[in-house]
């Protein structure tokens, strides 16, 4: 038995309307139930150590970017979450961005909705977690780490 199931059987309805308002009122409340379980993961996945220091040697490997191929799409749309936020938090807006990284604004956009890269790691992601500040080493970590949640 559901949760909505066990709900609809303990509340009594004295009409179909009441049964609809009731409805539309639990599902009111689940989405904002799911929004804010997605912002406490985001606030989660922001605490997490990934962020390190840009230099010339905290570089990615071919190797472990190759693992980090293969993540989930999940790990990938976090991935998309906390880049956008972090863009977000230093005030530039994709076009500023993309400028910044010397990526197109559709490369941004494409990291940021989570999108799993088809066959080789996308040389655009580098650019934009350097911009960012992050390194390369960092987002292969935080791609490898298991999800708090």
């Amino acid at each position: 038995m559901s949760a909505r199931d066990a709900l609809n059987a303990y509340v009594a309805h004295e009409s179909d309307a009441d049964q609809a308002e009731y409805e539309k009122r639990l599902d009111a409340y689940a989405a904002e139930v799911r929004a804010e379980a997605l912002r406490e993961a985001v606030s989660s996945l922001l605490a997490l150590p990934v962020m390190h220091t840009p230099s010339e040697t905290a570089k990615a490997t071919p190797l472990d970017k190759r693992n980090a191929m293969i993540c989930t799409p999940d790990a990938w749309a976090n991935l998309g979450l906390v880049l956008r936020q972090k863009r977000e938090e230093q005030g530039y807006s994709r076009r500023a961005l993309s400028e910044l990284a010397d990526v197109s604004e559709k490369s941004i956009q494409l990291v940021e909705e989570g999108r799993v890269p088809a066959k080789r790691w996308p040389q655009s992601l580098d650019r934009i977690a350097v911009a960012l500040g992050w390194t390369t080493t960092g987002v292969v970590d935080f791609l490898m780490a298991e999800p708090p949640f």
